[in-house]
């Protein structure tokens, strides 16, 4: 375990990527435990001492934590349910929630072409997150206007703002750093779950139609109407707004000018044309892109509407309105790591895509749970089996394209899977989204469950059974 230890250790020295050390461990047949186990030590070895690397930390923990809470009090099953309840139909819903997909690629590409001339912007980064924190005030006035168009505009401009922030932050905190983090910040799932909850009692206690109070100041009567998600979404803007604050102490060196920006989207564009048929040669590879854009389309189509239909369906049940989502939801975060648990056991012993088809159909459990005779404890239990499944997916699709695809190939990669899903979400969304509004959304949830277990999954069944040795 000692030489382990310190074999990580001069990994992490010389900035080798996280991901490149786990598959050159794994590789050599260490197992997943023994690997993170080595990487946390080796971390700890590292920044023991060294009280530079803490208080250089400050802000990134202070940045996690508003995160943190942002994203409880700002949980995109409030956003939506409050977006139906402002008047949007089904159709808008879906369409809205894909179009944020699609745009969150194509900026996601742009920033990718962006940082190979400009560098890492740190003004970008916090100017980014406040653009974030202050979309919420809109969705707040949009709320209050009862105006979908302006809720609608609002959800799409944090869907761009909302980019540039993770990604040049993800690159802004080193591998060995981002851990240092995550250690300290471990409490980070119980902040966003409080503020979950917290967020639905207080839309429950103050629902969208306000609370009227009133008082009396100097003989004089006061009186006026509290919004639950007036006080929610403030919250949610004020975290995002004092995170990006919090970045902008951050000493960092931007890069400086090194090349032009137009020049270098058109080049990256035309070698991502260049590159998709490339990709879809590989008939492996090729299996991925379709499962893994069917199983994108199917998650954000269901998460556009699974909060609508709990808070429809068992508002009279149970907490009640907003809370009975929040306990749904909140339930299956926290189950969410048995999937990764599983999900590493199973690929070593019988395969990734094996641990693929499994996950699936684990996946299918949820939609279904909401089609067939739905009550508020058979959609919680079902929702838990999603999440896992979910979680499973998501990290043995991560560990196949370490598999397949070469480390100088990964970026054009994800930016050829960006683009066809672009051209799937256009088609795809739509259709889902207009079969939600005419036949109904326990329908709509049949007909994902569907997808995922007669298309999805058959095309992962052929490529276990063509390929002769084990993936």
């Amino acid at each position: 375990m000692s030489s382990l230890i310190e074999e990580v250790k001069k990994e992490l020295i010389k900035n080798i990527a996280l991901d490149d050390i786990r598959k050159k461990l794994v590789e050599r047949g260490h197992n997943g435990e023994e690997i993170d186990n080595a990487i946390n030590k080796a971390v700890e070895i590292l920044t023991a001492g060294k009280k530079g690397l803490k208080t250089s930390s400050k802000p990134f923990i202070l940045k996690e934590i508003f995160d943190k809470v942002g994203y409880g009090f700002g949980s995109q099953q409030f956003v939506n349910i409050l977006f139906f309840l402002t008047g949007a139909s089904f159709f808008v819903v879906g369409v809205v929630n894909g179009a944020k997909v699609i745009l969150s690629t194509l900026i996601s590409i742009f920033v990718e072409q962006y940082s190979k001339v400009r560098g890492l912007s740190k003004k970008i980064i916090w100017r980014s997150a406040i653009i974030f924190g202050f979309t919420f005030l809109l969705v707040s006035a949009a709320i209050f206007l009862k105006s979908p168009v302006l809720f609608a505009l609002a959800i799409l401009l944090g869907s761009i703002s909302i980019v540039p922030y993770g990604n040049f932050y993800q690159r802004l905190v080193k591998d060995k750093d981002r851990i240092y983090l995550k250690n300290i910040v471990n409490y980070g799932l119980l902040i966003t779950a409080a503020s979950l909850f917290i967020g639905a009692y207080l839309m429950d206690k103050f629902p969208i139609t306000g609370v009227p109070l009133s008082f009396t100041l100097f003989g004089k009567l006061f009186s006026f109407r509290v919004y639950g998600y007036l006080i929610v979404f403030e919250i949610t803007a004020l975290s995002f707004i004092l995170s990006g604050y919090v970045l902008s102490f951050i000493k960092y060196n931007d890069g400086g000018v090194k090349g032009a920006v137009l020049k270098q989207i058109s080049s990256g564009l035309k070698a991502i044309k260049e590159k998709m048929p490339y990709f879809v040669k590989n008939k492996v590879v090729l299996i991925l892109l379709i499962g893994g854009i069917l199983t994108s389309a199917v998650q954000t189509i269901g998460n556009s509407y699974y909060g609508i239909f709990v808070y429809n369906k068992f508002n009279d049940v149970g907490f009640g309105g907003f809370l009975n989502v929040a306990m749904v939801f909140l339930v299956a975060v926290f189950s969410s790591f048995f999937g990764f648990i599983i999900s590493k056991i199973n690929s070593r012993a019988y395969g990734k895509f094996p641990t693929l088809v499994f996950g699936t159909l684990l996946m299918a459990v949820m939609p279904l749970s909401y089609y067939y005779k739905p009550s508020l404890v058979s959609v919680t239990m079902g929702t838990i089996v999603g999440v896992i499944g979910s979680a499973i997916v998501g990290v043995v699709s991560g560990l196949l394209t370490l598999d397949l695809i070469h480390e100088n190939e990964r970026s054009s990669y994800f930016s050829t899977y960006g683009v066809y899903t672009i051209m799937s979400y256009i088609v795809l969304v739509p259709l889902f989204s207009y079969f939600a509004q005419t036949f109904g959304l326990s329908n709509l949830f049949l007909l994902l469950a569907l997808v995922l277990v007669f298309i999805v999954t058959p095309v992962y069944i052929i490529t276990i059974v063509r390929c002769k040795e084990k993936i």
